[in-house]
């Protein structure tokens, strides 16, 4: 039983051990290592000045996508609804230029419902039960529905409660869908790794799907779940508050 797959959180509510903390303690160090590195070139990045605005991508075509798109609609609020499609685009964009998309495991579909519907579960938070739970039973649905594959499937929920669990790589053998869509949410969230995209990208998709008040209402969720799962990965991930204070100090456009 993998940590971070949908079998833990199913089985342990996603309850971390004291050998599981220990275990992810790398790799929390080495994304709030990369979180400065960031932060710092963020100071002159946002300084850029303005180029043309730039065409966003597309989202695949397929029924999946379609349901997909009115689920993140009516199971989240508009704020997540936005993020999701905002977190899409970052990941979707360092999947690219690091050429991961070009690997036979990336799947275009498969990750758009993923990023779309990762955080439908966190609006409502359920004592004892990590919010990706909730999340990848959503996804899970819509793809049944849309007649996807038991195995493709099953790989849906794992990216989905796999994608909090701190320090993810592929080389670890992470699965590259969760991967890109931890990157592309912490883009979004706090800013790490913004100064691997070009200003101009980031400034459209923020046009796009503004975020407004974003990090203070992403702030009060992160902390409603780590009261309902004090030993889980979302308060695991949040030492000393720091996670909510990024996510607040976010250096991205509104």
């Amino acid at each position: 039983m993998r940590l971070g797959s949908y079998e833990w959180v199913d089985n342990t509510g996603g309850l971390l051990t004291t050998a599981e903390r220990v275990h992810l303690l790398r790799g929390v160090a080495g994304e709030l290592v990369i979180y400065v590195a960031h932060r710092v070139r963020a100071a002159w990045w946002r300084r850029r000045p303005a180029g043309d605005v730039v065409a966003l991508r597309a989202p695949p075509a397929s029924e999946l996508s379609q349901r997909a798109q009115s689920a993140s609609t009516y199971l989240q609020s508009e704020r997540l609804a936005q993020h999701s499609m905002r977190s899409w685009l970052f990941g979707r964009e360092l999947a690219r230029r690091d050429k991961a998309d070009q690997r036979s495991d990336w799947d275009e579909e498969l990750f758009y419902v993923a990023t779309l519907l990762h955080d439908v579960g966190l609006d409502k938070p359920v004592r004892g039960e990590c919010f990706t739970k909730r999340s990848a039973d959503a996804a899970a649905e819509v793809a049944i529905e849309a007649s996807v594959s038991p195995g493709d499937t099953s790989r849906l929920r794992d990216v989905i409660t796999n994608h909090i669990t701190p320090g993810l790589e592929i080389r670890k053998g992470d699965d590259v869908l969760s991967v890109y869509l931890q990157r592309g949410t912490s883009v979004d969230v706090i800013g790490s790794r913004v100064t691997n995209l070009e200003v101009e990208l980031v400034r459209s998709v923020c046009s796009a799907f503004p975020r407004g008040s974003f990090g203070d209402a992403v702030s009060q969720l992160w902390i409603e779940e780590s009261v309902s799962v004090p030993e889980g990965r979302a308060d695991f991930a949040n030492p000393l508050g720091l996670l909510v204070w990024a996510a607040r100090n976010a250096p991205l456009p509104p």
